[in-house]
């Protein structure tokens, strides 16, 4: 009673094997002991260029690229010992018009009710595409990453949860952060390092807990360093399908600017004062010079920064020197009655 349910049964399980088998989108190939092709369905000869005919008998290895054959042979033989249960690969397959195929193959071994063996089964799942995109995926990544290392600026991107995604090696070196700091990925633990660095660090965090509060919004400031340097920086939320999911920060060192634009700012300050002492001179009385001069270099030493300013009026051809003007700032001795009255004499020291 038992015997024709169960032949109906496994003619109907076999009947669906071979309705998948001849018509299904992945390919089915089955081999013999020795990895020979005995069957190969019409989405695999599709994959591989071959008819049926020709691949029945071909053994895999010639179907297969040569990277994987060893790897390939290894598993079958395990698989044939049963050591394990199945075996799945992404690998090439090459077609018979000489281009390559990538496929997401499992192997398997089909036995009797007694456990004797059948064949061989591997279902092929042709993944090129997908394969193409992650070459494409890296080559963006890649590019990105070599656009990243080589701007001026230093670059950190931070996400939505304060984690550190990503920086650049001049982010690095213009902070001086520890790459075992930043290797934690924790921004908490990147700011507390750099707080002491700053001039204004409250202006610094209170600047960074804002556009954190505040996701969408951007930002540009100067940041002052106790050592003298000087940073701009911006910062953009960084969006995916309008929604901000993180921010990028970026730094750039402006302190050579500051040092010229500073030095540049003094030298037109100091031309104004010079200009303005010379119009003073002008109509200065023979009796007020000697108060005049005091009063100028006065203006020239504090302007100027330095210890002692002097000024000497030379005679006899420029050989000796009288009416020598000083002026000290706070704190410095005088040496003006120390001072030789012979230029020789000065200019050899």
């Amino acid at each position: 009673l038992h015997y024709p349910l169960r032949r109906q049964r496994q003619m109907c399980i076999r009947d669906s094997f071979r309705v998948l088998f001849e018509s299904g989108p992945i390919g089915i190939v089955t081999a013999d002991e020795g990895m020979r092709i005995t069957q190969a369905n019409r989405a695999f000869c599709a994959m591989s260029g071959y008819s049926e005919d020709e691949l029945r008998g071909m053994h895999f290895q010639i179907v297969t690229h040569p990277e994987h054959v060893a790897g390939d042979r290894l598993a079958v033989q395990e698989l044939l010992r049963a050591e394990i249960p199945f075996y799945r690969t992404e690998k090439r397959y090459l077609r018979k018009d000489g281009g390559v195929v990538w496929a997401s193959t499992t192997v398997s071994v089909i036995r009797d009710a007694d456990g004797r063996f059948l064949h061989l089964l591997a279902m092929v799942e042709d993944i090129s595409a997908r394969k193409r995109a992650e070459r494409e995926r890296e080559h963006v990544i890649s590019l990105l990453q070599a656009t990243l290392e080589s701007t001026a600026d230093g670059i950190l991107e931070i996400d939505s949860s304060g984690k550190i995604t990503n920086y650049n090696q001049r982010f690095v070196r213009m902070w001086r952060i520890p790459e075992e700091l930043l290797a934690t990925r924790d921004d908490n633990q990147a700011l507390d390092f750099v707080m002491g660095q700053l001039v204004d660090p409250g202006a610094f965090m209170a600047k960074v807990r804002e556009l954190y509060e505040n996701p969408e919004l951007e930002s540009f400031d100067l940041l002052e360093f106790r050592d003298g340097r000087f940073f701009e920086r911006y910062s953009r939320p960084q969006l995916i399908a309008g929604r901000p999911v993180g921010r990028v920060w970026s730094f750039r060192d402006v302190s050579q600017q500051k040092r010229d634009e500073k030095a540049l700012r003094q030298h037109i300050e100091f031309e104004r004062l010079l200009t303005s002492i010379s119009a003073r001179f002008v109509g200065v009385r023979t009796e007020d010079i000697n108060e005049e001069i005091d009063r100028a270099i006065c203006q020239i030493g504090t302007f100027t920064a330095v210890d002692r300013c002097y000024v000497f009026r030379f005679d006899g051809g420029g050989e000796s020197m009288s009416n020598t003007h000083e002026w000290c700032a706070a704190g410095v001795e005088r040496q003006r009655k120390k001072l030789p009255v012979s230029y020789t004499h000065l200019r050899a020291h």
